[in-house]
């Protein structure tokens, strides 16, 4: 009902503006009592009607063309509506000052307007101006370009536009625990890159590559070299492209830590393809250590339990003395039950 609404009024005001300046042409004129000028001509009523027709026809048409343009995109009614709302604001202003020249007070409504712009334009065009500086520079200089992947403002993202106002990056990381892209837009307006920091993933466009490292704990009486060998193997089968292409061959950093050794594979990775890499390394080392029986990966264990009398007899599988009567709920162990582990071989 409201599209036909719309369109019975877009009818009705073309009709009335074609008639108005028709009229106009043939050199009829009706004016009003008083002047807009104070001159005391009068306003002429069939120009200003007809002006005030045309406004009405150009605006509802242009909502009709947003729409269709829109929609012939596949874009959202979102979109629609916002386009919508800055039509009707413009059309809103035509309006006011078309009544202004009608009732004589123009003049006094273009000084007023005119004041108040310059204001607003000098207290609210300050951020975008220094936002299209940005992008002046951003276009010359390319401390990033479209498809890198930066940080900015802590935000990880691949650039995918950088425009007037704002930079656009497809979010990386976010909705999960690694660094896989999100396909979530996080707009950076660009009068905030002014003095912040920006982390370039990829700077180097003909080696886009940098250096990570998986952490493995094994225990103190695994095999060193063996297990260096697993390692170094699973991450140069993984990144064999990358070696080729920087030359730079995987390799072991390592230290202790209270319940066994902390073996550190450091390799040049993908800046966009880390958690692939990571994973199919993971998993080779996985593999390796299963069928080498001199490397076992470490599991630190604590056993703990609260005293008093509801405190389980069996916990993780440890046989437990029977509670003696009057007792505070202290439980020894039955060492006699407990089974000898097999030692493993030394290196």
């Amino acid at each position: 009902m409201k599209k036909h609404a719309k369109l019975v009024i877009v009818l009705v005001s073309g009709v009335l503006a074609a008639a108005l300046w028709s009229l106009e042409k043939t050199g009829l004129q009706v004016h009003l009592p008083f002047g807009t000028d104070g001159d005391g001509a009068g306003a002429d009523l069939i120009h200003y009607g007809a002006m005030t027709c045309s406004i009405v026809v150009g605006y509802l048409l242009g909502t009709y063309l947003v729409a269709g343009g829109i929609r012939l995109r596949r874009g959202s009614e979102g979109e629609v509506k916002m386009l919508n709302n800055f039509l009707r604001v413009v059309a809103v202003i035509v309006l006011v000052f078309t009544v202004a020249a009608v009732f004589g007070v123009r003049a006094k409504v273009d000084a007023t307007w005119g004041a108040f712009t310059g204001m607003l334009m000098g207290w609210s065009l300050q951020a975008p101006i220094s936002g299209l500086a940005a992008w002046l520079l951003i276009t010359l200089l390319r401390p990033f370009r479209i498809g890198d992947r930066v940080i900015i403002h802590g935000i990880t993202g691949d650039v995918e536009r950088v425009g007037f106002m704002y930079t656009t990056l497809n979010q990386v990381g976010g909705t999960v625990g690694s660094e896989e892209r999100a396909n979530r837009g996080i707009l950076i307006p660009n009068n905030t890159l002014w003095g912040a920091v920006v982390t370039n993933y990829t700077q180097q466009h003909s080696a886009p590559y940098v250096l990570d490292e998986v952490v493995f704990r094994i225990t103190f009486g695994s095999n060193w070299d063996k297990a260096e060998q697993i390692l170094l193997k699973a991450a140069r089968d993984v990144t064999a492209d990358i070696v080729l292409a920087t030359g730079m061959e995987p390799y072991i950093r390592s230290d202790m830590f209270d319940y066994g050794i902390l073996m550190r594979v450091r390799y040049m990775t993908a800046a966009v393809d880390r958690p692939r890499i990571v994973h199919e390394i993971t998993k080779q080392v996985a593999l390796g250590f299963q069928k080498c029986p001199d490397v076992d990966f470490c599991i630190p264990f604590v056993y703990s339990f609260k005293k008093g009398g509801g405190t389980p007899r069996h916990e993780a599988g440890i046989p437990l003395a029977p509670l003696a009567p009057g007792s505070d709920g202290a439980q020894e162990l039955d060492f006699k039950a407990l089974r000898p582990r097999r030692a493993m071989r030394e290196p």
